[in-house]
């Protein structure tokens, strides 16, 4: 067989990837790389042999071994962390493409895969029965590797070809696998129908290739040429073959007739084959004619009926390409935690913290505040401490924060009223200057009526947000600073009920911290790292919700600080009804002023935080709208720009 194409390799640039490999792992994990030392070594020699153009079944299997290699740093790596850089060397004029992606060197290296199979069975042609079966199987793996790299494009950032390169090679590749079929047909001395619908379909199959190889970016013309007239080559084999199966059974004028039509396809063919086929064609076609005209006299038709083509290949399982027959002691990094199982323990450390602090540390804390506010106003909590002047001044300094917040908002939604009113002034004397007629392009007022609307929106929420800072600064004002700065001079109550609650909440502090020392310590870590070594799983659901049954305890403490919580409520409560407080009691006035004085700051600074995320939100949307409004402006000029450009030239012409 000759006249084959086979896929020339793609070119790569070489790197250091043991270094890359070590340094990887050195920074993203918390093992060395020295412990996978072998592991490295053994990639970044396979990676080496991927460099070389050696077309061997050696080379073959080091391409297919290190492609098993790269699905290991898949499960293992993040994938944008090693910079992969190779040559396209299909068309005449080659260009270079880079990416930080595992999967872009896993494609680019199947693509290799699939060019080393089309030039070992160039190599294996040398005509025997047992070669064409490897031609055969060759060219059908080889269109498997690039139907694999077609179906996978979009996985990578650039793709390794475009859509209508990569069907070109997997239809030229099974053409050729046909082609096959088609000579060990010949060979065999199989009827001539039968020939026939192999060539039919072969030159179907490399129709298909040059009609592909028209819409390609890489495919060269002398390629598209060749598949051309591979196709009306056989074609007319078809037609020929088709022929000779006519006249034996007796159809002379439809046999004359389809080596007309023979005739007519090997001429728009110029493969060196068609000095050996046209004369045959040509002497057949004699014979039938003169045979017909003088024996048959039968009429030749017009057309004949279509020739039902015989597809003998398909396109292999990539599994077989693929295949991972290792078991998990000969994968590499098996050793090595996969960056999603370190991140999933941080995730859930992150959601056993939230739990934690959901479920305990806060209701803890609210019962502490319900109980400090239950307290006779007449008794000073244990709990109620001064403040000093710098937190005084920290406060003052937030509050400054929220207005020049609320001021650079303010500015940014006056720029965005600026450029719509610039829009729109400029929509209103370009349509004075040529006229509502001419001026096609729609009016302001219905296409920025949208952005109006969020910038109302918006400017409302600024308002909003102005006067909850006036409130909270008149709120801060209204604070005794001097008082809450002071140390306080009341001895302790020795009220018994007030002693009791204070040395409950002091037990509920000294609780939390206890539980949150313990959250810390008690790390899921180890267990999701010694699942995923005996599973391999990355769902760790139930194992989380197994881990959280440690605080249960904790979840039952709470339960039974709420218990002790009302009981005591209606022991405080009983015992503010059985006094009777003076209002004027000098020592009442002070503690009433410092509680009140005291939790006015914390509403400050309750405020403060909610403004500081009110405001960082009003922030992000103002500037997406002034994003937007500058785009829309910015369209608006260039479609005004076009237009006024047709204007002038119409008057230009007249």
């Amino acid at each position: 067989m000759t006249e084959l194409l086979c896929v020339p390799f793609k070119q790569t640039l070489a790197i250091d990837l043991k270094k890359e490999l070590s340094d990887l792992i050195d920074s993203t994990t918390y093992q060395t790389s020295a412990f996978f030392a072998d592991d490295i070594s053994k990639i970044s020699e396979l990676r080496e042999k991927v460099c070389d153009s050696e077309v061997s079944e050696t080379k073959l299997d080091d391409l297919k071994e290190y492609l098993k290699c790269l699905g290991d740093l898949k499960d293992k790596f993040p994938d944008n962390r090693i910079k992969f850089t190779w040559f396209q060397t299909l068309s005449q004029k080659s260009y270079t493409s880079a990416q930080y992606s595992i999967e872009f060197e896993k494609l680019n290296v199947l693509y290799n895969v699939g060019s080393i199979y089309s030039l070992l069975a160039m190599n294996a042609n040398d005509g025997s029965s047992l070669a064409l079966k490897k031609l055969c199987s060759y060219f059908q793996l080889s269109a498997c590797c690039f139907q694999y790299i077609v179906d996978h494009l979009q996985d990578t950032k650039e793709p390794v070809f475009d859509n209508f390169t990569g069907l070109t090679l997997v239809s030229m590749m099974l053409a050729q696998a046909q082609e096959c079929f088609w000579f060990k047909a010949v060979q065999d001395g199989h009827k001539d129908s039968l020939i026939s619908r192999l060539a039919e379909q072969t030159s179907q199959l490399y129709d298909e290739a040059f009609i592909y190889s028209k819409k390609s970016q890489l495919v060269r013309s002398d390629w598209n040429n060749h598949l051309k007239q591979k196709s009306a080559h056989f074609k007319a084999v078809a037609l020929y073959r088709n022929a000779l199966a006519l006249g034996q059974n007796g159809n002379h004028g439809p046999m004359v007739r389809s080596l007309r039509m023979a005739l007519e396809e090997i001429r728009k063919s110029n493969l060196p084959s068609r000095s050996e086929f046209m004369p045959t064609i040509e002497e057949a076609l004699k014979n039938a004619e003169r045979d017909n005209d003088f024996i048959y006299l039968q009429p030749v038709p017009s057309h004949i009926p279509a020739i039902k083509p015989a597809l003998m290949v398909k396109l292999p399982s990539i599994e077989t390409v693929l295949n991972d027959e290792r078991n998990s002691d000969g994968k590499l990094f098996k050793a090595l935690l996969p960056i999603h199982v370190i991140e999933s323990c941080s995730a859930y450390s992150e959601r056993q913290q939230a739990y934690v602090e959901e479920h305990i540390v806060r209701p803890l804390k609210a019962l502490n505040k319900l109980l400090t506010d239950q307290l006779p106003k007449y008794e000073l909590s244990s709990t109620v401490k001064t403040v000093s002047k710098e937190d005084l001044m920290h406060v003052e300094l937030s509050l400054q924060d929220q207005r020049q917040n609320n001021s650079r908002i303010n500015g940014l939604l006056e720029e965005i009223r600026y450029c719509l009113e610039k829009e729109s002034q400029t929509y209103g004397s370009l349509i004075a200057r040529y006229g509502s007629i001419n001026w096609t392009l729609p009016k302001s007022s219905e296409v920025n009526s949208t952005y109006y609307e969020k910038l109302e929106s918006l400017q409302k929420y600024l308002k909003q947000g102005q006067s909850v800072d006036d409130e909270t600064t008149a709120l801060f004002r209204s604070i005794d600073q001097d008082l809450i700065t002071s140390d306080i001079k009341l001895p302790e109550s020795n009220n018994p009920i007030v002693k009791e609650c204070n040395e409950v909440i002091k037990e509920r502090n000294d609780y939390t911290a206890k539980v949150l020392l313990k959250s810390s310590e008690y790390r899921i870590l180890p267990k999701i790292i010694s699942e995923y070594r005996k599973s391999g799983e990355s769902d760790f659901e139930g194992l989380f919700r197994e881990h959280l049954k440690h605080f249960d305890i904790d979840l039952a403490y709470v339960r039974e600080q709420n218990t002790k919580n009302q009981l005591l409520s209606e022991k405080i409560q009983t015992e503010v009804n059985s006094k009777a407080v003076k209002r004027q009691d000098p020592q009442q006035i002070y503690i009433e002023d410092l509680q009140f004085s005291l939790q006015s700051l914390q509403d400050v600074k309750e405020n403060i935080e909610e403004g500081a995320a009110f405001y960082q939100k009003l922030m992000q949307s103002s500037h997406a709208l002034l994003t937007e409004v500058e785009q829309f402006e910015a369209l608006r000029r260039e479609q005004g720009r076009e237009l006024e450009k047709r204007l002038s030239a119409k008057r230009s012409d007249r």
